[in-house]
């Protein structure tokens, strides 16, 4: 089974843990697509690997419907979203893994640290705090979006 031929969509795909498994998998026989706001980084990207590219800064709302919609009207299916922060490439060996393997295949919405699935901290399931992390996530990317026009 695996990720060979599979569509997978990434983002922060140009930089540290995003850019190793950007690689990895497109080694690995993944229709890659990433979203990225750096072109030059985007383009060097899509040339090593073949990976497609939709441009967008994630930080705009407009900019993530705009990404969306355009990713829906190129693809008929998307088999794998990778959604990926910043972090160093040392740590790709398990999002890589997570989208290869067979094992997690029917998995979805578990917390992983090196190929094993962990229990969140408690403060991580916590309603209370998800509200307000929500809260203060919409209100930060509204004001960047109002700044970025």
């Amino acid at each position: 089974m695996g990720v060979a031929n599979k569509r997978v969509v990434m983002t922060g795909a140009t930089n540290g843990i995003g850019l190793a498994a950007a690689e990895e998998l497109a080694m690995l026989g993944a229709r890659l697509t990433i979203i990225a706001r750096d072109q030059a980084k985007a383009k060097a990207l899509a040339n090593r690997t073949g990976a497609d590219v939709v441009m967008a800064d994630l930080a705009s709302k407009n900019a993530v419907h705009h990404a969306a919609d355009e990713i829906l009207a190129r693809y008929d299916r998307i088999d794998v979203l990778v959604n990926n922060a910043g972090k160093p490439k040392q740590g790709a060996e398990t999002p890589v893994w997570l989208v290869d393997s067979p094992i997690v295949e029917a998995v979805t919405g578990s917390y992983f640290v090196d190929k094993k699935r962990v229990e969140p901290a408690p403060a991580a399931c916590d309603l209370d705090s998800a509200r307000r992390l929500w809260d203060v996530s919409v209100e930060q990317t509204s004001a960047i979006a109002v700044m970025a026009r």
